[in-house]
């Protein structure tokens, strides 16, 4: 077993030999019930096919729920290490902070450059990175509209600064840019980023989507990382993670699971 100091905590990580049930530092545990505001049980989201979609049909339902980052973050609009999140029916994980993205947040390492939360949701893995890596460059996109505007809300009170209008270089239209400079766009994909290029990308994808699909978006990540840049995932053994590994195998000649735990695997390659 390895451990590996990041964000004032130590974080456990695992060789591929080792058992899912170590001890780890996860919000919640794999046996704790499906609960609002909690890190609950993992793969207990219910039915939540609808929110692959650009335009959700369920009607809105405004809710919160708070979430426990790894360490104490210090800035105009925070002193702690518990933060809210806005969310709403027709978006994943609507409850609380699911298992496998509080899995992801506490196992990447510290990030530099730009960095892309690849299916944001409401955004709370790339709001907490941001949060934690207060430097870096983040982006945010998904293909759900509500998902995009409550990522946009979210991160306005959480991190800083006021919506204000994106632009490309040629004059198109990128989203909504804040004052830090932060994108957060609506894109099936990422065909809507503009062919902007990054040094990590994190997803928990959406394996409801079906197997093609996901694939898609490891090859689109692929194409989107500068050389030496990461793809982080994580996914559930059960729901395709030896597929997945291979596929990125395949597309990266390269892939290891950084950490695991109930089941769930962070899987890391790197584009060389």
């Amino acid at each position: 077993m390895a451990s590996k100091y990041w964000g004032g905590s130590w974080l456990r990580m695992y060789k591929p030999d080792e058992p899912d049930n170590q001890e780890n530092p996860i919000q919640g545990k794999p046996d704790e019930p499906d609960e609002p505001g909690r890190v609950g049980k993992p793969g207990k989201l219910g039915s939540l096919s609808h929110y692959y979609t650009s335009q959700p049909q369920s009607e809105s339902r405004r809710a919160t729920v708070t979430y426990e980052l790894p360490r104490v973050i210090n800035s105009a609009h925070n002193n702690s290490n518990h933060i809210i999140f806005v969310t709403d029916s027709g978006v994943f994980a609507k409850r609380r902070v699911d298992f496998g993205t509080d899995l992801l947040i506490r196992s990447l390492p510290p990030l530099k450059g730009r960095a892309l939360d690849f299916g944001c949701g409401y955004g709370a893995a790339g709001i907490s990175l941001k949060l934690l890596n207060p430097c870096v460059d983040m982006w945010f996109s998904d293909i759900n509209q509500r998902a995009v505007e409550l990522c946009r809300e979210n991160y306005t009170r959480l991190v800083d600064g006021a919506p204000l209008g994106g632009m490309l270089a040629d004059g198109a239209p990128l989203g909504r840019m804040l004052t830090d400079g932060a994108h957060i766009i609506c894109s099936d994909g990422l065909t809507n980023l503009g062919g902007a290029k990054f040094d990590n990308i994190f997803t928990n994808p959406p394996v409801r989507a079906g197997k093609t699909r996901i694939f898609q978006m490891y090859g689109e990540a692929r194409e989107a990382l500068n050389p030496g840049g990461a793809l982080y995932l994580v996914i559930q053994k059960k729901q395709g993670m030896e597929s997945t590994r291979n596929k990125l195998i395949e597309l990266f000649g390269n892939c290891t699971s950084i950490a695991r735990k109930a089941g769930y695997h962070v899987l890391c390659s790197y584009k060389i």
